[in-house]
């Protein structure tokens, strides 16, 4: 059996590495945002502290590995353009991550405690190269520490994950699909080209992130991990500087519910966010078990990128965070008044499982006790009511999926209403700043943006809203367009509003 184990970006084209170089040159958590792990000074370097993964014969596992740190507007980076192994399109370079001071590689991801879930996080700030060709799953599932160890059983570790561009210019990750049961024999792996283009964040330089939760629902017991894959423009003035989430809509829903943790829903592919990993799954096809949540798995160790091309500026990590958020939602509803959250909590929802609510508080640690009454309080729910309420405005940045402490202004902009033949109208909306509405309003989020129509002003408050969240076209990732259908009775007065699914 192979030792899959190792945590794996890859990007076609794109080579990653990073420097000033310490003495062991490993990636550990004292880097940090404002910190990161990058180059001082443009010019040329000997990388050392690496590894070469996948070298077809000893000259190329020997080629010293001489780079050139290059410039642009993003800053100093890797050029991989020209480098030693930029023929090898199988080869990749990998860096130890390695907690501080530790003689062994590795970070494990486990949790603080019984039922709680723990977050991992890992940046890269990075430039693509588009590529016709995906990288190999095979190379994926088979890494090889030497090129002596090819086809040598339990010498090969796998990847966590896979990212590239394609010459299309979107984004492409690589997803395990085990079908609706997870049996190992029904395991297969595509790549998915996500609804993300290179240019709508700005192209150039821009920081992918690596989220990953973990869940162990005793300290001892084998953890449960997900994760999902973000992206944003480096520069945070520019384009696309809003991140969005590539694997929105690809992956699985996580289920949630009382007494039983956090487990993927196999029947749910294309309706939810979260991604297992490449490692995972191919332990699970190797040892003949459907548990794919191998406790050795749970690590990071490894960061390694295809040598082909590209650059690479920096890289940080923002790990063994604890969440805020309750997993049990039988416990939110006793600990709480949930008001119009219970539709979106698994409490009294339908299909049970329902976990819109607690993955949005995951994503950004929402701290309940800031802003909903405990159980045994006044309810305050309705935002028309007391619109001051701090309950109404975190449901608000829930329907926007925004961080409550972001202060992002709630309100839809129409920036546009151009008049067409038979009564047709097309508007342009835009979200605020701070959100991304085409993520805030997809398939597995809970706003829905809504049209109300009437023809007369006094009868615009009394008026039905309609969804027209399917007919949205977007031109980035917070502005939308769409034609309204005329009728027999002109309705010149219309509002734009984003209001929750089932609220409708």
């Amino acid at each position: 059996m192979r030792t899959p184990h190792t945590w794996l970006l890859t990007v076609l084209a794109l080579g990653f590495a990073w420097c000033t170089f310490p003495a062991h040159a490993q990636l550990t958590p004292a880097y940090n945002e404002s910190a990161p792990y990058g180059f001082a000074n443009a010019g040329s370097l000997t990388l050392t502290g690496w590894s070469v993964l996948n070298a077809l014969d000893e000259a190329t596992q020997n080629t010293p590995l001489n780079y050139t740190v290059a410039s642009d507007e993003g800053g100093n980076y890797l050029d991989l353009s020209a480098n030693p192994l930029a023929a090898s399109e199988k080869v990749y370079l990998a860096l130890t991550i390695a907690q501080e001071g530790a003689t062994n590689p590795g970070i494990p991801m486990t949790s603080f405690d019984a039922s709680v879930l723990r977050l991992d996080n890992v940046y890269a700030k990075v430039r693509f190269e588009e590529s016709a060709i995906a990288p190999e799953f095979e190379d994926l599932r088979k890494m090889y520490l030497r090129y002596d160890q090819q086809g040598v059983d339990g010498s090969a570790v796998a990847a966590k994950v896979g990212l590239y561009v394609d010459d299309e210019g979107h984004f492409c990750v690589v997803r395990p699909s085990p079908g609706e049961t997870g049996e190992p024999d029904s395991v297969t792996f595509d790549w998915c080209q996500t609804g993300t283009t290179y240019d709508s964040v700005g192209g150039g330089a821009v920081i992918v992130r690596i989220e990953f939760c973990t869940y162990g629902e005793t300290v001892d017991s084998p953890a449960t991990q997900a994760y999902r894959v973000w992206v944003r423009n480096a520069n945070p003035d520019g384009e696309g500087a809003q991140e969005v989430c590539l694997t929105s809509g690809l992956g699985y829903s996580w289920l949630s519910g009382p007494g039983k943790g956090y487990g993927f829903d196999f029947s749910s592919l294309g309706q939810g966010d979260w991604f297992y990993a490449i490692d995972i799954a191919e332990a699970g096809t190797e040892t003949g078990s459907a548990n794919l949540d191998a406790d050795s798995l749970n690590a990071l160790n490894q960061l390694a990128f295809s040598a082909s091309g590209g650059g690479f500026y920096s890289a940080w990590l923002d790990v063994n965070k604890p969440s805020t958020a309750i997993t049990d939602t039988a416990a939110l509803e006793t600990t709480y008044q949930l008001g119009d959250f219970a539709k979106y909590a698994g409490v009294n929802a339908t299909p049970a499982s329902r976990t819109k609510f607690t993955e949005w508080m995951l994503r950004y640690g929402v701290n309940l006790d800031k802003y909903l009454k405990k159980t045994g309080g006044i309810q305050t729910m309705n935002a028309q009511v007391n619109a001051t309420d701090p309950s109404d405005e975190l449901f608000n940045d829930f329907l926007l999926d925004v961080d409550p402490e972001a202060n992002v202004e709630h309100r839809l902009i129409v920036t546009g209403i151009v008049p067409e033949a038979n009564g047709k109208v097309t508007l342009t909306v835009r979200g605020p700043a701070g959100c991304a509405l085409r993520t805030a309003v997809s398939d597995s989020r809970a706003g829905r943006v809504c049209v109300t129509r009437a023809a007369t002003l006094d009868e615009l408050p009394n008026a039905k809203p309609e969804n027209v969240n399917s007919a949205l076209r977007f031109d980035d990732a917070n502005t939308a367009t769409l034609v309204l259908e005329g009728g027999k009775t002109p309705l010149p007065f219309m509002k734009v509003t984003l209001q929750g699914d089932e609220l409708l």
